[in-house]
C-alpha cells in the first residue's frame, strides 16, 4: 500500500452543509450541540440546510435545535444561538421523493461547493447518493456517512463500489467517530491495522446485558451483543508478543474510552522480601470525555512497613489546554472545510473488517451481564489475562 493512496488530494472547502436527518437522533445528540459549539468557537460560518421526512417548518427547527443544545449541558448564549439559528433552515420530504430533491436543488441553488452528510441509517445511504445524482446534486460536491460502512468485508466492497458510482473517492468521506477526538491526531491507522491479527473467536467473549431485549425496536429473541471482551495482537516490530486486551459495552460500570499500558515488572522485587506483591507500574492515555495522560508509579515511603504504594501523576489536558473539542466538532468542521483526518480511508475500513469477520456470526448466543457491571465473568479468563485494570469516572479518580 502506498503512502499516496494512504494520502488524500486535496478537498475542496464548502460554503454550505446540507444534513440529511437533522430531525433524529444522531443530530439531536450529536450534531446540533456540535454545530453550537462551532458557532460559538468561531469554526462554523456556512448555513446548514437539514433534509427530513417531517411536518416541520424552520422555526420548528431552531427551537428543536435550541432543546437539543440545552439537553447536551450547554449554557446558551443568546448571542450566539441566533447566529447559529439564521443559518438553520429545512427541506422536508420523503428521502425516496424525487421532489424532495428538486427542493433541495432549489435549496442549494448559487453554492459553489456542497457538504452532504448522511445522518440516517445505512441502509438509506446508496438511495440517497443515487437520488442526488439523479437530480445533478452529485456535481461540485462531496458526500459523508456515517458507521456502519457495511455490515462485514463483502458488503463493505460493496457499499463502496454503489457510492463511487456516484460520488468518487475523492468526494466521498466515511465518519470515524474515534478519529475526531484530537488525542488519536496524527498517529499511523492503516498500519497499525494491517499489522493486526485477525480476532480468534477463543478468545473473544461476547456479551448482552440483561434488559436488552425490552429496548423497543429490540427483538425479544435478539442475539446481538451489547459487550465484547478479546485478546488481539500486532504482529510488527515493536508490539511483536505483546497481547492486547479490549472491552467495550453499553450498560458498564463506568463510560471511558482509556489505553491502560501495564509496563513489565523487573525480575527481581524491588521493594522488599519474598513476600511483598508490588504492581507494575502503569500509564493511562485517556482519549475521550476527560482526555489526559495518568501514570501510577510505585513507591514505597521511608520507614514505611506498609509496602509500596501506587502514586497517579500525569496531565489533564482540558486543565492545561481548556474546553477539549467533541469529536463531532471536529468532525463536522472537517466534514466543511474538506480536511480529511477525522475520517477514515477504504483501505483502512476494510482491514477493520478483516479483523473481526472471524467472530461476526458466531453459534453461541451472547451471554447475560447484568446493567452496570463490568461483562459477563467469562472476560476475566481470557487466555493470558491476569486481570483488567479498573477505570474511574474520570481519569484521575481512584479506578
Amino acid at each position: 500500500m502506498s503512502d499516496d493512496y494512504l494520502s488524500p488530494p486535496d478537498l475542496e472547502r464548502a460554503d454550505v452543509l446540507v444534513v440529511f436527518g437533522l430531525s433524529g437522533d444522531l443530530a439531536r445528540k450529536m450534531l446540533l450541540p456540535a454545530l453550537y459549539r462551532l458557532t460559538e468557537s468561531g469554526r462554523l460560518s456556512v448555513p446548514v440546510i437539514g433534509v427530513a421526512a417531517v411536518d416541520w417548518d424552520d422555526d420548528t427547527l431552531r427551537e428543536h435545535a435550541r432543546e437539543a443544545v440545552a439537553a447536551a449541558g450547554t449554557d446558551i448564549d443568546e448571542a450566539v444561538f441566533a447566529r447559529f439559528a439564521q443559518g438553520l433552515s429545512l427541506v422536508t420530504g420523503d428521502f425516496t421523493d424525487g421532489a424532495t430533491f428538486a427542493r433541495l436543488r432549489e435549496a442549494v441553488a448559487g453554492f459553489a461547493f456542497v457538504t452532504y452528510y448522511m445522518a440516517i441509517p445505512p441502509s438509506l445511504f446508496t438511495g440517497v447518493a443515487a437520488s442526488l445524482a439523479g437530480a445533478g446534486l452529485n456535481r461540485r460536491s462531496r458526500l459523508v456517512v456515517e458507521k456502519p460502512f457495511g455490515h462485514d468485508l463483502a458488503s463493505a466492497r460493496k457499499l463502496q463500489d454503489e457510492l463511487s458510482s456516484h460520488f468518487d473517492d475523492a468526494h466521498l468521506l466515511r465518519v470515524d467517530h474515534f478519529l475526531g477526538n484530537r488525542a488519536v491526531e496524527s498517529l499511523e491507522k492503516w498500519r497499525a491495522l494491517h499489522a493486526t491479527r485477525t480476532l480468534d473467536p477463543a478468545d473473544t467473549v461476547r456479551g448482552q446485558y440483561d434488559g436488552y431485549r425490552d429496548v423497543e425496536g429490540v427483538g425479544p429473541d435478539s442475539r446481538t451483543e451489547t459487550y465484547v471482551a478479546t485478546r488481539m495482537f500486532v504482529d510488527n516490530w515493536r508490539w511483536a508478543g505483546v497481547p492486547f486486551y479490549l472491552r467495550s459495552g453499553k450498560a458498564l460500570a463506568v463510560s471511558a474510552t482509556e489505553v491502560v499500558v501495564e509496563l513489565r515488572k523487573p525480575p527481581l522485587e524491588l521493594f522488599g522480601g519474598e513476600d511483598t506483591q508490588t504492581p507494575p507500574n502503569i500509564i493511562r492515555f485517556r482519549v475521550d470525555g476527560d482526555t489526559g495522560i495518568r501514570a501510577d508509579l510505585i513507591l514505597r515511603k521511608p520507614d514505611s512497613t506498609t509496602g509500596p504504594m501506587a502514586v497517579p501523576i500525569g496531565v489533564d489536558f482540558a486543565q492545561v489546554l481548556g474546553r477539549q473539542e467533541l469529536p463531532y466538532e471536529n468532525i463536522l468542521y472537517g466534514a466543511v472545510v474538506g480536511d480529511p483526518e477525522c475520517f477514515a480511508f477504504f483501505p483502512t475500513v476494510l482491514e477493520c473488517w478483516r479483523i473481526v469477520e472471524p467472530v461476526l456470526d458466531p453459534v453461541e448466543p451472547p451471554l447475560a451481564y447484568a446493567p452496570g457491571s463490568w461483562g459477563p465473568e467469562a472476560a476475566d479468563r481470557l487466555p493470558g489475562l491476569r486481570n483488567w485494570h479498573r477505570l474511574g469516572h474520570r481519569l484521575f479518580d481512584e479506578g
